[in-house]
């Protein structure tokens, strides 16, 4: 399972992040458990990108999110930083997986 919403999809940081962590599928027994992300726009090139591990097999479970700010400039502003007001707009992200019942 793989989310992804809004935020700067050229970004080669995430791109970088996101193609090492999907290579470290696990598989354990009756479930495996893989890392999904969501990546969000702050202000520019500012941006948080979410990302946790769930596990995926016969019981549902919720898991949230540790968010990690990237602060960068652009052209004509200065970059965030870990005070800026922008890092409230987005809040608790979590995940939840719901096995389908066996008929």
């Amino acid at each position: 399972m793989r989310m992804t919403a809004g935020g700067n999809n050229d970004c080669s940081i995430c791109s970088r992040k996101r193609a090492n962590m999907a290579a470290e599928v696990q598989l354990n027994g009756n479930y495996f458990e893989d890392k999904f992300f969501v990546e969000g726009t702050l202000r520019w090139k500012n941006y948080v990108l979410y990302s946790s591990v769930i596990a995926i097999g016969d019981a549902s479970v919720t898991v949230e999110a540790d968010a990690e700010f990237i602060y960068e400039a652009s052209d004509r502003y200065a970059a965030l930083t870990s005070e800026s007001p922008e890092n409230s707009m987005i809040g608790l992200v979590t995940a939840s997986f719901v096995p389908i019942a066996a008929n």
